[in-house]
C-alpha cells in the first residue's frame, strides 16, 4: 500500500490552517505521456461566533494552545463593555486535502472569504 506525504500548507493573518496536498509514493507520472497537470481552486471561509458566559462555558484550555488556526478572545477581551462575552474564530478549507501522483503539477489558487489580511505559501515536505 503507498504511503503519503503532506505537501502544502496554507497560512492566515490569523494564525495557520493547514491544506494537505498528497503525494503517492510510487514514481512517475500518473500517465503514460508524462506528468498531469492539476487545476486545484481551494476556497477558505473565516467563521466567527460568540456567546456568553452565562450562556455557555469559555473553553478551558485556550484554542489558540491546541490549533493556530483558531483565535479565542476570553471574557473581558472580547467586548469590555460585556465582561461575560467570548469569541472564536477559525477557518474552513474546502477541499480540505487534494491527492496528486509525485511528479504531477499543480496550480494552486485560493480564494478566501472574510478577514483582513492573507499571507498564503507552500512548503515542500522537506522545508523548502
Amino acid at each position: 500500500m503507498p504511503t503519503a506525504k503532506a505537501l502544502g500548507r496554507i497560512g492566515t493573518a490569523g494564525g495557520i490552517v493547514l491544506i494537505a496536498l498528497f503525494l503517492s509514493a510510487s514514481h512517475g507520472s500518473s500517465q503514460a505521456g508524462g506528468p498531469t497537470t492539476h487545476n486545484i481552486f481551494v476556497s477558505a471561509l473565516e467563521v466567527k461566533g460568540g456567546t456568553t458566559a452565562d450562556k455557555l462555558a469559555p473553553p478551558s484550555t485556550n484554542p489558540k494552545d491546541i490549533s493556530k488556526g483558531y483565535e479565542f478572545k476570553p471574557p473581558g477581551e472580547a467586548d469590555r463593555a460585556n465582561p461575560k462575552r467570548w469569541e472564536v474564530s477559525s477557518y474552513l478549507f474546502s477541499p480540505g486535502f487534494v491527492a496528486v501522483r509525485q511528479g504531477d503539477r499543480v496550480n494552486l489558487t485560493v480564494f478566501i472569504v472574510n478577514g483582513d489580511e492573507h499571507e498564503s505559501w507552500v512548503t515542500d515536505p522537506d522545508g523548502s
